[in-house]
């Protein structure tokens, strides 16, 4: 963008064009929401259409838009990392990847984004698993599954932290400073280093293009896993009434997620983006979901029942070290760095912008009315159900063995998991099709 001054043409930094152009910004969220952004009111619609239609079937009659959705971004990643490996300056960026700054491990908020960022990659905590796991046959190698998901997103996270950081050690020798200071978080990556580094290179469109194309296919890509595990568990728990309506049930759900994010396209959305995005989306919300999850499979159902499960389902119990891992080692370790994060706590920032008090008070409410379920609905249960505390507690940790067929299709197997039986032959059975 470029405005003419004293006949001399001035180019508007990206950072400014962002906040002011695009964004349109105000300065902070105690002036309100101000106006709509209809620019993004419109992109955010088209965006939550395409989500719609592509899970309005289920995904289970989307795979091919699956497989390109999945595939497509590792091939714009490698040829962009093709590219920026021979920029100039990207070996400085790669050395600031493999230094540890070991000052930031007594951050608090540093092994929160960890986890965060660990959680998110695997879509762990979010019932998009689960609910993309029940389309598989009762004998489906889940436990492999597993296993190579979590190689290929942890190949997929070092790849592209190259990537990044070669990137980076770019903008760095264009502005002759140090790939620290040109280094952003969250947005401002992707919305603003990204665009510096695309005018900066030769054929810039195109760069350009397949980018944000990349970009696009990937919020399309989460969003629609995130939205199916969240219409199936409706669909599935209320599965008599619900299942033939199906695309019904999907219109309205991406009907009042639009409508819930049309706060965030307003003139002050961008501070209401950080906040939810602090507070709800990630951090110690996502961490206590997590944690409880955990102990409610490892201990109350019990980690030795679970393996026996796995066993029915794949033939092969796991090794003992992944039993260690469920009953000790990941509560443990979700625990240490819940505390750690209380303790050495800071509230959220927007880049110098802090949050006024009850700003942060909200957030933290934001937090709590996502955490505030777990203990509730145990009390819940104890109260609602006959008998003693210690029978409830016992209760709940009884187990009744079932003998599960080898036949994969049989209406028994389906219901030892929870979900109806659909034969695999067929398509359209979840969807009332």
């Amino acid at each position: 963008m470029f405005h003419y001054l004293d006949h001399e043409r001035v180019t508007c930094p990206i950072p400014i064009c962002s906040s002011n152009r695009v964004l349109q910004a105000n300065d902070g969220i105690e002036f309100g929401l101000g106006g709509m952004q209809w620019e993004l009111v419109g992109s955010l619609f088209l965006g939550w259409l395409i989500v719609y239609l592509i899970i309005r079937r289920g995904l289970h009659q989307s795979g091919y838009i699956i497989w390109f959705t999945a595939l497509f971004p590792y091939v714009v990643m490698l040829t962009l990392l093709a590219k920026a490996l021979t920029l100039e300056g990207a070996i400085e960026g790669l050395k600031a990847y493999v230094h540890v700054d070991w000052s930031y491990m007594r951050n608090g908020s540093t092994w929160i984004d960890a986890a965060t960022q660990i959680f998110f990659a695997y879509s762990v905590g979010t019932g998009a698993l689960s609910a993309l796991g029940s389309y598989n046959k009762f004998n489906h190698n889940c436990f492999r599954d597993a296993l190579i998901t979590c190689v290929i997103n942890t190949c997929t996270c070092l790849t592209a932290g190259v990537l990044v950081f070669s990137i980076l050690g770019y903008m760095a020798v264009l502005q002759e400073t140090t790939v620290a200071k040109v280094a952003r978080s969250g947005p401002g990556l992707v919305f603003i280093t990204y665009p510096e580094l695309v005018l900066s290179l030769p054929v810039s469109f195109f760069w350009a293009v397949i980018f944000f194309a990349m970009l696009l296919v990937l919020g399309i890509d989460t969003e629609f896993c995130s939205v199916e595990s969240l219409i199936t568990g409706i669909v599935d728990n209320w599965s008599e009434k619900l299942l033939p309506y199906r695309k019904q049930v999907a219109v309205g759900v991406c009907l009042v997620l639009y409508l819930l994010g049309l706060p965030m396209v307003t003139q002050g959305g961008i501070y209401i983006f950080q906040l939810m995005d602090f507070y709800s989306a990630s951090g110690m919300s996502l961490l206590w979901i997590c944690f409880f999850e955990t102990i409610a499979v490892s201990w109350f159902y019990g980690a030795d029942k679970f393996s026996d499960n796995i066993k029915q389902m794949t033939g092969m119990k796991p090794f003992f070290f992944w039993y260690l891992c469920w009953k000790y080692f990941a509560p443990l370790l979700m625990s240490g760095v819940f505390i750690y994060y209380i303790v050495s706590y800071q509230p959220v920032t927007y880049g110098t912008y802090e949050f006024p008090l009850w700003a942060e008070i909200l957030g933290l409410f934001i937090s709590f009315s996502s955490m505030i379920w777990v203990p509730a609905y145990a009390i819940y249960y104890l109260i609602s159900q006959p008998g003693t505390l210690k029978e409830e507690i016992h209760l709940s940790q009884t187990y009744e063995d079932e003998t599960v067929q080898t036949d994969d299709t049989t209406e028994d197997q389906a219901m030892a998991v929870g979900r109806p039986a659909v034969p695999p032959s067929t398509t359209g059975e979840k969807d009332g099709g």
